[in-house]
């Protein structure tokens, strides 16, 4: 995965969408979080496409992905 540079210091709180395809997320957005520092941040994911099981399934994804724990309630799009 390429890494994507995008200085994220200045921020708490991280709004991070995106879409959901083959049950996972894109690998662009996979890079972004396995590439920066998350700890002390608050992450609030969003998706535009995901079911039950699926988006519990990308919360572990993110959590995986990052070095934080404070992972709020996703926002589901269908």
């Amino acid at each position: 995965m390429d890494r994507i540079d995008i200085d994220i210091s200045n921020y708490d709180i991280i709004f991070v969408g995106a879409h959901i395809w083959n049950f996972s997320m894109s690998l662009p957005m996979k890079a972004f979080l396995k590439n920066n520092n998350f700890q002390n941040k608050t992450l609030i994911p969003f998706f535009t496409y995901s079911g039950v099981a699926t988006k519990n399934r990308i919360i572990e994804e993110i959590e995986e992905l990052t070095n934080t724990n404070d992972i709020k309630k996703a926002y589901v799009y269908f």
